[in-house]
């Protein structure tokens, strides 16, 4: 082979290998690592274990397209189905970034969500998973925000669970469905209802900025906004008083509005007691 044939032969062998290594480490430890770090991120992010069933990964030398498949985020201990799954979603990774502290996602879409809502007297499924991303979200930004001594906080936060950092650009969710069933509160019909909710589209570069978002930043927005969609989507299908009562009790308000409720119950079968009573004196002629 002549000698500049070699030269310029050889750096294209390299960069050859070098995808065909990239490719066969993707194939290889892509999938397991990001499944363990959704698993494992969701889990500390929403207080109750979450779930992944299959994953692909196709690895690029600019972007690694990962995507998911049944993604289930369960109910609290107690309850009878799943709080939010997700039939599909797929992201596209910044490849370098993969090796980060913080990855790149341009773009994520999500297909075929199931958003069950679940209030059965005192007791909420999505309350108190509300109130665990909330809360982590706000130590994860109160953390960010401060310099010096909170940077060990902060770093020993991220070994804690919540995994690394994501900056995420745009999101996509299609083909939503909510459920909500009330149950076991005095004085309120039981509802279970279901509807279709149209798709969301939301642009969260700015708001992920260059630091990005933890897994509890993120599981917060898209549960937030998951959760409005399907209260507005439910009104109208559902009486305003269950929504509202839905809407109170995820904000820590339940146990006022089941004494409400149930003062008012106590309050009509007293009037319906007094009823009752009027009535037997008149059968027996005012005695």
């Amino acid at each position: 082979m002549k000698p500049l044939l070699k030269f310029l032969l050889k750096p294209l062998v390299i960069v050859g290998l070098g995808v065909i290594a990239l490719i066969a480490a993707g194939i290889v430890t892509v999938p397991p690592a990001a499944k363990a770090a959704v698993e494992k991120g969701s889990a500390f992010a929403f207080g109750v274990p979450a779930t992944l069933g299959s994953i692909k990964a196709s690895p690029g030398l600019t972007t690694t397209t990962l995507g998911f498949s049944d993604y289930e985020i369960q109910s609290p201990e107690g309850f009878e189905a799943p709080l939010l799954t997700f039939g599909r979603f797929e992201v596209g990774v910044g490849t370098r970034s993969l090796v980060g502290p913080v990855k790149d996602l341009g773009v994520l879409e999500i297909q075929d969500v199931e958003l069950t809502i679940l209030q059965n007297g005192l007791r909420s499924n999505l309350a108190p998973v509300i109130e665990q991303v909330r809360s982590l979200a706000q130590r994860s930004n109160e953390a960010a925000q401060s310099k010096g001594a909170s940077d060990s906080t902060a770093e020993a936060e991220v070994a804690g669970g919540p995994g690394p950092r994501i900056r995420v650009g745009r999101v996509k969710i299609s083909g939503i469905r909510a459920r909500l069933k009330v149950d076991g509160i005095p004085g309120v019909k039981p509802v279970d209802e279901a509807v279709e909710l149209p798709a969301l589209e939301r642009d969260w570069t700015d708001a992920s900025g260059e630091d990005g978002f933890t897994v509890a930043d993120l599981g917060a927005r898209l549960l937030e906004d998951i959760e409005i969609s399907a209260l507005d989507g439910l009104r109208g299908q559902v009486p305003d008083e269950v929504i509202e009562l839905v809407e109170k009790g995820l904000q820590g308000g339940m146990d006022q509005i089941l004494d409400q409720a149930t003062k008012s119950l106590e309050g009509e079968l007293g009037e319906q007691a007094g009823e009752l009573l009027d009535l037997g004196k008149g059968l027996l002629g005012g005695r």
